[in-house]
Order: structure tokens, then C-alpha cells, then sequence
């Protein structure tokens, strides 16, 4: 018989190779049942919005508790204590928000920024709002309010660098947040308007052109309009 040629060999092999192949394919996990690609899918989802079944996700009352703490945080922040006052507040903090009490959260939130407000103690304040503001699925109820308090106290600062800082910590708070979008554009201005006067037109226009203003859905055309004209301005 003739010598079979390169070509048929490699034909050959090259058919091993694949039955072997297939072979190995048997070796493979079986495919993922549907509980894991749920928990897969659901990685990272606010679990929130999905709906419970009743009895489940039972929300807490900590009302009580914030009645006593709040009042206990306040007299640690006047004996000098703003720390550990702070640290206080940040565990009802986290109680309220993974217990789902929006209303003693709110509460807390507020408390926390006003008692850095009334000993004075600016910096702590800004430190506070961006911690809050971080923590992990913070209600937007809590952040709102915590900036609208925070923006009254804007003519309080006792000078100018106390301002800037307080607008810029609450710039930062309010960044990438759909719901206070609208306070955004206010506290941009007014930043933009303190750099404008200092003479820093570099600065101002920075500031103004880093808000994509026509995105932003909670503002009317007009005011839109208004804001981007000050841009062009």
C-alpha cells in the first residue's frame, strides 16, 4: 500500500486531537442553575426596590433611641467631646438607614451636622457631610436635608475660606446626585461668583463649565437657560 502522505496524517491526527477534545468537554461543570445566575444577576442591586415578601424585611423603629442618644451627643460636643459625639450618632446613623427608619434617620443626619455647627467647628462639618453622604445606599431623604441645612449656614461662616471650603465639601456631596441637582447649580454659582470677584476668571469659568447643566432634569428651561447664558457670560 502506498505511504500515506503528510497530508492523510495530519488528517488523522488532526481527528484524534479533535475526538480527544470532544473528551475533555465532558470534564466541564454543569451549567449554573437558575438560584446561582439569580444571585448572580442580583449582585450589586439595591435590594430596596425589589419586592419583599411581608414578615421579611421588617422595618425598625429607633425613634426611642434617638430621643436619648441625640440629646447625649449634644452634651459630649459642648464638654469638648465633638468626636465622640460623632461616633455616637454615626452608630444610630447606621442602625436608622439598615434598619429603613428614613424619618430618625433624617433626624440623626441633621443633628449630626448641626451639633459641628453650633460648637463651631466648621472643619469637622465638612468631614461629617462627606462621610454621611457616602455611607453605603444612604437615603437621598437624608442627603437633601443635610445639604439644605448646610446651604443656610453659607452667610454664617465666620470668613471667606470657611465659605469656599464649606462649598466646595458641599460641591462634593451633591456630585453625581439626581435629586439635589438643582442645589448643585445654586452652590456652583455662587463659588463661581466669590472666584469671579476675587479675580480668579479661570477659576469661575472652571467651576461654572463643570456642571452639564442641560442634563439636568429638576431644573425648569428657564432656569437652564439662565445658568447657561451666566456660562457663556
Amino acid at each position: 500500500p502506498p505511504t500515506p502522505s503528510h497530508s492523510t496524517t495530519h488528517g488523522r491526527r488532526r481527528r484524534l486531537n479533535r475526538r480527544q477534545h470532544h473528551h475533555h468537554h465532558h470534564h466541564r461543570p454543569p451549567p449554573p442553575t437558575a438560584k446561582e445566575l439569580m444571585a448572580r444577576a442580583m449582585k450589586g442591586v439595591n435590594v430596596k426596590e425589589m419586592p419583599t415578601v411581608s414578615g421579611i424585611e421588617k422595618k425598625e423603629d429607633f425613634a426611642a433611641l434617638a430621643k436619648t442618644q441625640i440629646p447625649e451627643a449634644e452634651l459630649l460636643a459642648k464638654n469638648g467631646e465633638l468626636t465622640k459625639a460623632m461616633e455616637l450618632l454615626l452608630a444610630l446613623e447606621k442602625k436608622c438607614r439598615l434598619g429603613l427608619d428614613i424619618a430618625t434617620l433624617k433626624t440623626t443626619v441633621t443633628s449630626m451636622v448641626t451639633i459641628c455647627h453650633d460648637v463651631g467647628d466648621w472643619e469637622k462639618l465638612n468631614v461629617v457631610m462627606a462621610i454621611i453622604s457616602k455611607r453605603h445606599q444612604q437615603s437621598k431623604h437624608a442627603v437633601t436635608a443635610m445639604v439644605a441645612l448646610a446651604t443656610e449656614w453659607l452667610e454664617e461662616t465666620p470668613d471667606k475660606a470657611t465659605k469656599v471650603a464649606l462649598l466646595t465639601a458641599l460641591l462634593e456631596v451633591t456630585d453625581g446626585k439626581i435629586y439635589v441637582e438643582a442645589e448643585r447649580s445654586v452652590l456652583t454659582r455662587k463659588l463661581a461668583g466669590i472666584k469671579e470677584a476675587d479675580g480668579d476668571i479661570e477659576g469661575a469659568c472652571a467651576c461654572m463649565l463643570d456642571v452639564y447643566v442641560e442634563t439636568f432634569g429638576a431644573l425648569s428651561k428657564r432656569e437652564k437657560i439662565d445658568f447657561i447664558l451666566e456660562q457663556i457670560r
